[in-house]
């Protein structure tokens, strides 16, 4: 090994190598959630809390969709908006 200081100890980590991530922040909220939604009533308030969320992205896409199919009509053929 080469002396400290070289240049030679600063190896780039192998790339096929594959990284160790750390977790402990979902470990922590997975606890949390074990504590204060014990057992089977976890598996049942995922869902009921993640319909409403679903829905309101799809709503928003949705609307979102709309704009821009919109905009695209209007730049691709203004003349209603200029006789209007």
């Amino acid at each position: 090994m080469a002396p400290h200081g070289t240049g030679d100890d600063l190896v780039a980590p192998d790339p096929g190598r594959r990284q160790r991530t750390d977790h402990r922040g979902a470990r922590l909220l997975g606890s949390a959630a074990q504590v204060f939604f014990p057992g089977a009533v976890w598996r049942e308030v995922i869902p009921v809390v993640a319909a409403p969320i679903v829905g309101a992205v799809v709503k928003g896409a949705g609307r979102i969709f709309n704009y821009v199919a919109a905009l695209i009509t209007s730049l691709t053929d203004p003349s209603p908006l200029l006789t209007a």
